[in-house]
């Protein structure tokens, strides 16, 4: 029975192994990975001898073990007090009704996440949630955030040397502190939101959604400046994804501002934006097109205009063709643009300087969806596939 009359909800099973040696019959007792249940009122604390609750009989938490934040708690409030020893669990899985917070009761109290198979953050609600204490990775963590739109932000540090973090699902995972972990960040799904560019782990970040169609980013602001490739302090697509702007405008300088192809990005679909999306993205290289032909994404937020990609250095191509999809807003306004070939619009709106600057040499064909072509001034485009001409598959215009 746990403080304030709540029933503890645990379930012990335990292995018994029998070891034999020519001198005496050894008994080993070790209690397998548990899945418990949080139901801790306004006094309860997580430490390293006690969960669910403050009464002496709670037993604490151990690596590999699943701790669930739901409904049936007094408090949706959970203190984490490693002081008197490390605080350990496997998975942390946040659902129910109600909107978690696991706050550090000191500056130095941590989190430590660890499991055979890996360590996990489950989310598959529609709360935010808020891990305030400090993360230690005793194990490489996968974090997987099932609704869009919705997530989970670790506000403390997170650490771990050779550790690394994999973000999954459609929804956000925030990093609001200092990542110190080393051995990568992977995002296969969904938004990984770093408040502060600057506070990226130091290993490679890897781009991993084998969808090409779902949100893939990372969602930050500043200046993000980064070579491509597979080490540490690099970024790399080994699959699709992207970039897109959180809290304000994001400058994305890649391999030191030298010009860029399509095989720089592995021949994998560019995302940009997301459904959360505040601000601009801007990659800032001049991009060669000649190599194949180009996949641009463009995902948008509906609740704002701000939420545009720019590619604002200068396109180059000789008739290749690039796909522009999705609901956002692609802008290509640089006048000195030389591409030539064609712009399949797939339900995304291509934003063009004054008089169609940047369009360069590019026809422009509406193939899906409703696509649209924005401009201002004298826009004069003939009918037809030939350089400056537009046709029609589906609506546009």
């Amino acid at each position: 029975m746990g403080k304030g009359g709540k029933t503890m909800k645990t379930t012990v099973s335990m292995r018994i192994v029998v070891v034999a040696t020519s001198l005496h019959l050894a008994v080993v007792v070790s209690a397998r990975a548990e899945t418990r249940t949080w139901e801790g009122d306004d006094a309860a604390e997580w430490t390293s001898t006690s969960f669910d609750s403050a009464g002496p009989e709670d037993e604490p938490t151990a690596a590999g073990d699943t701790a669930v934040f739901g409904e049936g708690a007094t408090t949706s409030t959970v203190t984490v007090d490693s002081s008197g020893g490390p605080v350990a669990v496997g998975t942390l899985s946040f659902g129910g009704a109600d909107a978690y917070t696991l706050r550090k009761k000191g500056a130095d109290d941590t989190l430590t996440l660890s499991g055979a198979e890996g360590a996990g953050i489950a989310h598959t609600n529609e709360q935010n949630h808020l891990i305030g204490a400090n993360v230690l990775l005793d194990s490489d963590l996968t974090a997987t955030m099932y609704t869009e739109g919705y997530g989970v932000e670790i506000s403390g540090d997170v650490s771990g040397a050779g550790r690394s973090v994999t973000k999954a699902g459609e929804g956000t995972l925030t990093l609001s502190g200092a990542s110190t972990y080393d051995s990568g960040t992977w995002i296969e799904r969904g938004v990984l939101r770093v408040a502060n560019v600057a506070d990226l782990a130091p290993g490679v970040l890897t781009f991993n959604s084998s969808v090409n169609n779902q949100t893939t980013v990372l969602e930050t602001s500043g200046s993000f400046t980064r070579d491509i490739g597979t080490g540490a302090g690099e970024v790399h697509w080994s699959e699709h994804g992207g970039f897109a702007a959180y809290g304000g405008p994001l400058s994305v300088t890649l391999n030191g501002g030298d010009p860029l192809n399509y095989n720089s990005f592995n021949q994998k679909h560019i995302h940009f934006g997301s459904p959360s999306a505040t601000h601009p993205v801007m990659i800032e290289n001049d991009i060669d097109h000649n190599q194949n032909n180009t996949y641009i994404h463009v995902f948008y937020n509906p609740d704002t205009d701000q939420d545009v990609a720019v590619l604002a250095g200068v396109m180059s191509a000789n008739n290749n063709r690039v796909r522009v999809y999705g609901g956002g807003t692609l802008a290509v306004t640089n006048s000195a643009n030389t591409w030539s070939g064609d712009v399949w619009m797939e339900g995304a709106t291509v934003r063009l300087g004054k008089d169609g600057a940047g369009l360069g040499s590019m026809y422009v064909g509406f193939r899906s969806g409703i696509s649209v072509i924005e401009s201002h001034g004298s826009l004069n485009m003939d009918t037809g596939t030939s350089a400056g001409n537009v046709w029609w598959a589906n609506p546009g215009g």
